[in-house]
């Protein structure tokens, strides 16, 4: 909600160090009580413009009225967050008052110039979402000039304080973030409202990347691994390491090791330059205790470390700020619509997606796509996007009267790393990081003056401080993760429910940790269905949290592991030790018992914000998948879901560069389903006609009515016997397996590496139209110094079309002119022919 009153701004009004009681923290309470209550007017429908009115009167000025102001960033509801008599320091007059200022310095976004909203327009990509990896996928598809590109966010532009790293907990339960819940359970959550966990997410340019906790942890290398044995060709680690390093722009000394990282990608990952003495303290316990220090993302993953973030010199660095603010305005080719929500993906009448359905200023509009639409909300919004469109369980969708285009398992499989709140360390005051309430306001103006960000606040305080190890020296990868929050702890063990949602202060200032064990590889399974009441609301969550007691069990074994820490010399140097007084819902049991752990993990239970696998991948074979392991979606067609949804099993660790990789990964997919690519095989500045738009709309067209091929593939079984296995179907191999088909007693598997055969092929005239496309390997010849010798970066342009005599006229040609005579050549300039040879 948008008000159009703002008060007096007493930060510029009241004299430095004034005991007036308009300027206490009170006044600035009451103001912002004001604006909730009064701060409102009249939504009046506005007229539409037109240049060149003619009136019989113009009067100019209504009152004393003048322009305001609207900020993007609109704060946590703190009379709504905080219970009645609080007495935490969010709570109080002033955090009103912080909250204020941070919407003051911190809530404006950049003023983009709106592009014209035009009902029916037409594009050759529609990205829906601009999250973690949609950001990724609207970038490389409109690098190619030629691709019109359309990608729509729901939310606002990313506002100001998204970048500010110290502030990230103001921005869970602000209007950046949707502010889901999950249902009602009997096995967790117990200790908060009606037994239900908040669950964060992102909604705003940059999605779950511009308001998170930037950790970058890419997983283990068997995770990726596993996905590929399930049946994902394209996955395991050695396929998606080229994906991560290609994203990234790796600025600390791991820059150095090329195996494992990258440095020319967009999205910077860097540690941060503040990190105070509890977070080493940590680091050097879990270093104490066994685990060395080490690169997590270097395979291994076993390790602890102040662990590198998604962030560039103090400021968090989202997707939308990599990969798309660059390239803003800058590509002609690329709309962007925020606050625009797509309410229906469109089909035609052979199930192939041709645009969507959106919602802007209250009017509806709907774009079309020539070639895909891609599908990038995340784990909530693209199952429920799917479902509003007719993809998902047969008998929900009919229940909600949603005519079915696809029967498939969409909002199954919904699985987190499942941890809580409830592990209190404290801190002496010789090792709190705790200041007064006056430094924390100098200290927040102080960086948002900064051009090159420092201080306290382009820190995490000790989030960072991560730690992943084996709880049973016999696995293959690290099952625990841990990483502290920070939090003020007498404050805590009194409320903890509620301090958890009002976490608006930097995290720099402290006098608490808050050890949170996750476990990484969790067996329960949860699903997310659409809500009958109002299918376009907030969908029905269901975490599935400890639904399997195997991940319960896991935890608490981690926490008894982590608890060791207590007994090393880093903590016990710097006065930290475990506070041992049992939290309100579990006064009943003693701490340090598995029953009070377990009291703990049930009653405040929290999500790691890593959900994911809504819409599995998985192969055509798999009675639980959605997409293929290309990200198509099964039974239509020019679909495709590229987010943290189609991950089949989490990894090892937080999911925000897995997701950047996904966004890489599956763009590489749709790039490579568009063939023949004229956009390497055309020169610059060239004028053949074989490279004009024609050409490309010439391309498309045969896309259209020749690309296809029969679908009858069998389904693959792993151990299959046969008498007789023949490898390749060209000429000769597709005779042979007729050949020796024709004996019946004869089993006979003959594999190919290419696809079906398509239509294409089957017409005459467009076969040098094959030649640089999918069906063909375009291999090319080592150098050589004794034959072609004069082939130019790019001459694989004249298979295009059969448009080869274009080509005499260019860079390929040698162009020779015959010698003037009276003869021939009469009507030529100069009376010379031209003699082209290439």
């Amino acid at each position: 909600m948008t008000f159009l009153w703002q008060p007096p701004n007493l930060f510029e009004l009241c004299p430095a160090h004034t005991n007036l009681s308009a300027c206490s923290p009170f006044g600035l309470m009451y103001l912002h009580l004001l604006v909730k209550l009064f701060g409102s007017a009249p939504d009046y429908p506005e007229p539409a413009l037109m240049d060149g009115e003619t009136y019989d009167f113009i009067v100019v000025g209504a009152g004393a009225a003048g322009a305001t102001m609207t900020f993007v960033w609109q704060p946590p509801n703190l009379f709504e967050l905080c219970p009645a008599h609080s007495n935490l320091s969010a709570c109080s007059p002033f955090g009103l008052m912080y909250l204020d200022l941070l919407v003051k310095l911190f809530g404006s976004a950049p003023d983009y110039p709106k592009p014209a909203l035009v009902d029916g327009e037409t594009y050759d990509f529609i990205v829906v979402g601009a999250g973690a990896a949609g950001c990724v996928v609207a970038n490389r598809l409109s690098a190619v000039k030629e691709f019109k590109v359309l990608l729509l966010e729901v939310g606002p532009e990313e506002p100001d304080i998204t970048q500010v790293v110290g502030l990230t907990g103001a921005l869970a339960n602000s209007n950046v973030d949707w502010q889901y819940k999950t249902m009602p359970s009997n096995l967790a959550c117990l200790a908060f409202p009606d037994r239900r966990c908040r669950w964060p997410r992102g909604k705003v340019m940059g999605g779950s990347s511009s308001i998170n906790w930037m950790v970058y942890v890419r997983g283990n290398q068997l995770d990726y691994d596993g996905w590929a044995r399930r049946g994902n060709p394209g996955w395991s680690y050695q396929e998606v390491l080229p994906f991560f390093k290609k994203a990234e722009n790796n600025l600390n000394i791991e820059a150095l090791d090329r195996k494992y990282h990258g440095v020319n990608g967009p999205q910077p990952v860097s540690r941060f330059p503040y990190v105070d003495d509890p977070s080493i303290m940590v680091t050097e316990a879990f270093i104490e205790r066994g685990v060395p220090l080490s690169d997590v993302n270097d395979g291994i993953q076993f390790g602890t470390e102040q662990s590198q973030a998604t962030s560039k010199e103090g400021q968090k660095a989202s997707t939308n700020w990599a990969y798309i603010r660059p390239i803003r305005f800058k590509r002609r080719n690329l709309t962007i619509r925020t606050e625009a929500y797509v309410i229906r993906i469109l089909f035609d009448e052979n199930k192939r997606a041709t645009g969507v359905k959106y919602i802007k200023n209250g009017q509806a509009y709907t774009a079309y796509a020539t070639k895909e639409v891609i599908v990038s909300g995340g784990v909530i919004n693209s199952p429920q996007l799917l479902m509003l469109s007719g993809i998902g369980p047969r008998e929900h969708l009919e229940d909600l009267r949603i005519p079915v285009i696809a029967d498939l398992p969409v909002g199954e499989n919904l699985h987190d790393h499942v941890t809580f709140n409830a592990l209190v360390v404290a801190l002496p005051n010789k090792t709190a990081t705790t200041v007064s309430q006056q430094t924390i306001v100098e200290d927040t103006i102080q960086y948002k003056q900064m051009k090159v960000k420092r201080g306290p606040l382009s820190g995490n305080g000790p989030t960072n401080s991560l730690s992943m190890w084996l709880t049973n020296p016999n696995l293959p990868a690290p099952d625990m993760q841990m990483q502290p929050n920070n939090i003020l702890w007498q404050e805590y063990i009194r409320e903890p429910a509620a301090a958890n949602d009002v976490t608006i202060f930097p995290s720099a200032f402290y006098n608490g940790l808050m050890p949170r064990v996750m476990n990484n590889v969790p067996k329960s399974r949860g699903r997310l269905l659409l809500n009958a009441s109002d299918p376009h609301g907030h969908p029905l969550i269901w975490s599935g949290y400890y639904s399997d007691p195997a991940d319960l069990e896991l935890l608490i074994k981690g926490v008894r592991q982590c608890l060791d820490i207590e007994n090393t010399k880093a903590f016990k140097s710097r006065g930290a030790y475990f506070v041992r007084t049992p939290l309100p819902a579990c006064r009943h049991f003693t701490w340090g018992t598995d029953e009070y752990f377990e009291c703990l993990a049930r009653s405040y239970t929290t999500s790691a914000y890593h959900p994911v696998g809504t819409c599995k991948m998985g192969p055509s074979d798999d009675p639980t998948a959605v997409i293929d392991p290309r990200l198509r979606v099964y039974g239509v067609s020019r679909l495709r879901v590229i987010d943290a949804s189609i991950m089949p099993q989490v990894v090892r660790g937080n999911t925000n560069a897995a997701s950047i990789m996904i966004g890489e990964r599956g763009v590489a997919f749709v790039l490579e389903e568009w063939p023949p690519n004229l956009y390497e095989l055309c020169p610059a500045y060239t004028n053949l006609t074989a490279c004009t738009p024609f050409a490309l709309m010439y391309l498309d067209l045969l896309v259209k009515l020749f690309g296809s091929a029969p679908d009858h593939a069998p389904a693959p079984n792993d151990g299959e016997t046969y008498d007789f296995i023949v490898v390749g179907a060209g000429a000769a191999g597709c005779v042979v397996a007729n050949r020796l088909s024709a004996i019946k007693e004869w089993r006979v598997l003959l594999l190919e590496a290419g696809p079906e055969e398509p239509d294409i092929t089957s017409v005459p005239g467009l076969s040098t139209a094959l030649l640089n496309s999918n069906i063909d390997w375009q291999y090319k010849t080592m150098p050589s110094p004794v034959a072609c010798l004069n082939e130019t970066e790019e001459p694989d342009i004249t298979s295009v079309l059969a448009l080869s005599t274009v080509l005499l006229n260019y860079n390929i040609a040698w162009q020779y002119m015959t010698m003037p005579n009276s003869v021939a050549c009469l009507a030529s300039e100069n009376q010379q022919c031209r003699y082209g040879r290439g």
